[in-house]
């Protein structure tokens, strides 16, 4: 794992390769030096909570049991599209905010489940959220693309904004992501078999 993750660091190997699922099976192993170099290449790696294990259980189940042969993927991408394109990109369409998924559907059904039930328990650094407040008490939150001396370049669900670094109050980035949990539980069951049939299948 240290090895791994010393290739990552001198990027000797894409950061791209590893997803949230191996990331949380080397942060388990409780090896101190090892979750020191998860925290300084990804942020904060979390352990996933009893309740989010049973919710993954439960739509793992529901997906698995399913007749899939009745479930038809092209449901799925308009469901991709109403809930997860204003956040993330597949094969170039939706909004760079979270990570492109592109290709993402080699990673399995574990990892779309781990990632979108418990959005913040892998949390790279480049998907944080920042909350910053301007000097005339204005909010902006948002991830951060840029970062110069003068200027902080901010994306928010609905823009992108050069917010300058004279103009910032207070900046504050939180140990989570833009993502909320509980995504699916706002979906019908139909919903949520053809959005994950979508996902996991060659897209």
């Amino acid at each position: 794992a240290r090895a791994l993750l010393q290739a990552v660091r001198d990027q000797r190997l894409a950061k791209g390769e590893l997803t949230s699922l191996h990331i949380r099976q080397m942060h388990s192993l409780g090896d101190k030096k090892t979750t020191e170099l998860l925290t300084g290449i990804w942020g904060r790696v979390g352990e996933t909570s009893d309740e989010a294990k049973k919710s993954m259980a439960k739509f793992s189940k529901l997906y698995t049991e399913a007749p899939l042969w009745a479930f038809n993927a092209n449901d799925g991408r308009a469901v991709f599209t109403k809930a997860c394109a204003t956040c993330h990109q597949l094969n170039g369409k939706g909004t760079a905010i979270g990570p492109d998924l592109t290709g993402s559907w080699r990673n399995g059904l574990d990892y779309f489940l781990e990632s979108v039930i418990d959005p913040n328990a892998v949390v790279g650094e480049a998907f944080q959220l920042n909350i910053v407040t301007r000097k005339n008490d204005a909010i902006v939150a948002g991830t951060v693309l840029n970062e110069t001396a003068g200027t902080l370049t901010i994306r928010t669900l609905t823009e992108t904004l050069n917010v300058p670094r004279n103009d910032i109050k207070t900046q504050q980035v939180l140990e989570q992501s833009m993502m909320p949990p509980g995504l699916l539980n706002t979906l019908t069951e139909r919903e949520t078999i053809t959005l994950l049939k979508f996902l996991t299948n060659k897209n």
